[in-house]
């Protein structure tokens, strides 16, 4: 009785002087209400893939998330934590060895040899009392889902960079036929500027000057053939391909607005933060373990031994056996238990403040994409608007040239200006596009809805 009324009273003791908790109750719980900035246009698309509609990019998607190697690495490391996992819920089980012997043995006198046959069986299961084991088994699974979260943070983030970079090696083609266009133009200007100098109408100072700007269209021409090539190598890399990618769609449309939820709503759906979440948990449950360490561990212990002259009569009579319970506490090892309940309770606290910067930059990346969104509209719009006044002037201006009312250095400074702003423009729809697949990843989106 009195001993049982003990035992009750440790339990209490133990039970009420757990480790503090860090993690919070909810994966977004300290997210604020609103966000900061807003945006008019909301398509409402609630994946990333259908923020490029109509583009044929699925197929293609799917290659990169089955052949890229990162990725697989990735996938492997889920397959380890689960593993892991399998591991420690065998600690809950006994554990049961078995040893089998055999002694020959002569006797110096008699010279008589004999033998001994021996069967050992040997099992040890401890019991759970304060939950450690569940622990041990609780902390795996948590481990094995933040890997799982990590796993799919990692597909979505491959998904956004391959439609950007895809993004990114079509646009680099738009502006390289602007490139050769502008090309095309300062050469056919070098051959009116030369007749007309050969007739004596020109100065030698026109024809250097359309010379000189033909051979800087060439430079840029080349430049931007290079940048098409180099995002055509990442596209390969990305889908894991060994040969050059031959087939991918050339054109793009409107990218689409991703479609914008509460802060609460959108945070928790991010893998990325749910896994810091699950990783305070893993480290709180550590922190348990350990205070748990300090306390007795009951086992109960059965030892089974039987010896024989021969093999065969091994099982044939009863074998001696051994039970005993036992009851391990720690008394003495130099601070090492203590020291780990601090280090744990220091790493959960890391954890948490993991979390917090986490959840701080999560916020930061959506409140920027929607700032620089506002941003974006209104530079294509007067860019749009320049590049229409820039059309209009070069018109006059190559008609004014050719009735030698203006110089060639006018005309080529109107013609650099219409072909810099499209050039510019398709800067700005770039930009306006890869924000957009970013902040659908800051909002948490899957790659496909349903998937």
């Amino acid at each position: 009785m009195r001993l049982g009324l003990m035992f009750l009273i440790l339990l209490v003791s133990a039970c009420s002087n757990l480790p503090q908790s860090y993690a919070p109750v909810d994966i977004a719980e300290e997210a604020p209400v609103q966000w900061q900035n807003t945006v008019n246009d909301v398509s409402g698309n609630e994946d990333l893939l259908g923020l490029v509609p109509n583009t044929g990019l699925e197929s293609w998607l799917e290659i990169a998330l089955n052949d890229n190697p990162a990725l697989k690495r990735s996938l492997m490391k889920v397959a380890e934590a689960i593993w892991l996992s399998e591991q420690t819920s065998a600690n809950k089980l006994p554990t049961i060895d078995l040893s089998v012997d055999s002694q020959r043995t002569r006797e110096t006198a008699s010279q008589n040899i004999s033998n001994t046959f021996g069967l050992a069986v040997s099992t040890r299961w401890e019991l759970d009392t304060w939950g450690k084991l569940a622990d041990l088994r609780q902390a795996s699974l948590l481990e094995e889902s933040a890997f799982k979260a990590d796993f799919e943070y990692a597909k979505r983030s491959l998904a956004a960079n391959f439609l950007k970079i895809w993004l990114t090696w079509v646009n680099a083609r738009l502006q390289l036929q602007i490139e050769q266009k502008r090309l095309h133009t300062l050469i056919t200007n070098g051959d009116f500027v030369r007749e007309r100098y050969q007739l004596g109408l020109g100065s030698i100072s026109d024809l250097e000057t359309a010379r000189s700007d033909s051979e800087q269209a060439k430079a840029r021409v080349a430049r931007q053939e290079e940048s098409v090539a180099s995002t055509q190598r990442q596209l390969q890399k990305i889908l894991g391909a060994l040969n050059p990618v031959e087939g991918l769609p050339e054109r793009w449309g409107d990218i689409q607005f991703p479609s914008l939820n509460l802060p609460a709503k959108s945070l928790g759906r991010r893998p990325d933060l749910l896994a810091a979440y699950l990783r305070i948990q893993i480290a709180d449950t550590n922190s348990t373990i350990a205070y748990k360490n300090l306390l007795p561990s009951f086992s109960l212990n059965l030892n089974i031994n039987q010896s024989q002259p021969k093999a065969s009569d091994l099982l044939s009579n009863d074998p001696g056996w051994l039970l005993l319970g036992q009851i391990t506490q720690p008394l003495f090892q130099g601070g090492r238990l203590r020291a780990e309940l601090k280090a744990t309770e220091s790493r959960a606290q890391q954890a948490y403040w993991g979390y917090r910067e986490q959840l701080l930059n999560a916020l930061l990346e959506v409140e920027d994409s929607l700032s620089q969104e506002r941003s974006f509209a209104h530079q294509y719009v007067a860019l749009e608007k320049a590049l229409q006044y820039a059309n209009t002037s070069q018109k006059q201006f190559e008609k004014r040239y050719r009735q030698g009312l203006v110089t060639v250095m006018d005309l080529l400074d109107a013609q650099k200006t219409t072909y810099d702003l499209q050039i510019q423009l398709l800067g700005v729809a770039l930009s306006r596009a890869t924000n957009r697949i970013n902040l659908g990843l800051a909002l948490g989106l899957p790659i496909k809805s349903g998937a």
